[in-house]
């Protein structure tokens, strides 16, 4: 199998739709040290998920984390702006 250049990009990528993945259908975070998901994803590209998806779900938890403060901040911004 070809080396994959792991770019910040892709990992961006990875991490957005993973946690749309999960919020939209309402995933336990847990699905991501199940070893049958991981071995699925692994199989489309073991490098990435090597690299980028660790074995654990407080990775997915620290995401969603960060994506909630990102966006909590940009709904102030918009909130502020229309009053």
């Amino acid at each position: 199998m070809p080396k994959v250049i792991i770019t910040k990009s892709l990992v961006e990528r990875l991490k957005a739709l993973l946690i749309k993945w999960i919020c939209d259908i309402n995933v336990l975070f847990l699905v991501i040290k199940h070893f049958t998901f991981y071995k699925l994803l692994a199989l489309l590209n073991f490098t990435v998920m090597k690299e980028v998806l660790l074995e654990s779900y407080n990775m997915i938890k620290k995401w969603l984390k960060e994506l909630y403060r990102v966006n909590k901040a940009v709904l102030r911004k918009k909130m502020a702006a229309l009053s």
